[in-house]
């Protein structure tokens, strides 16, 4: 009876660290599909009585999704920017909130890749999707509050999110973008505002 309750207890053992190697090897796996986009800086400045906000990110596109705007597919890019008071046992309260909106497409017919900047209503060309991804992923002057509404906000935190827009995909398209390859998300980004 000893005998089987030790054989017992070392066959939960295993199962539970087989579990656990598996827990982490999902959890890893998830934090490297979430790093397709990273933001390597950010800086906010204070010019004219205004804070503005500049961000450098950079993209990597999987193969599937390379494919995807090869075939002329736009994908679209949101940049969620928040401005929030962390609590403590309740939601963080959201102080003020801000979208901007980034397309990168391919024209066959010149071989030239096109970003387009909803924000700023801004389009540039580029002979290279590195080129192109580079611009997808920098923003400059992003004009957040006035400097003196933003010293009031003393416990005050921004962060900010760049993520692939799956709504905006055709609907066949849709479907598959529930696959890993398709998690294009920065995570969330987020340091004190003062």
């Amino acid at each position: 009876m000893i005998y089987f309750h030790r054989i017992s207890l070392m066959v939960f053992a295993w199962m539970l660290a087989a579990a656990s190697g598996v827990l982490s090897a999902q959890t890893d796996n998830h934090a490297a599909q979430s790093s397709n986009i990273l933001i390597n800086q950010v800086h906010t400045y204070n010019e004219n009585d205004l804070l503005y906000l500049d961000i450098t990110a950079a993209t990597a596109l999987p193969a599937a999704v390379k494919e995807a705007l090869d075939s002329g597919i736009q994908l679209s890019f949101i940049t969620e920017i928040e401005i929030y008071s962390p609590q403590r046992l309740w939601p963080n309260k959201k102080l003020s909130r801000f979208e901007i909106i980034k397309k990168i497409s391919f024209h066959a017919l010149t071989k030239k890749f096109i970003v387009n900047d909803l924000g700023t209503n801004k389009t540039q060309t580029f002979d290279s999707i590195d080129n192109a991804l580079s611009y997808l992923g920098l923003y400059r002057g992003i004009p957040l509050t006035s400097t003196a509404l933003s010293k009031s906000m003393a416990d005050a935190m921004i962060r900010v999110r760049i993520r692939l827009l799956k709504d905006k995909l055709p609907w066949l398209l849709y479907f598959k973008s529930r696959l890993p390859a398709w998690r294009l998300s920065s995570g969330w980004y987020a340091w004190h505002l003062n």
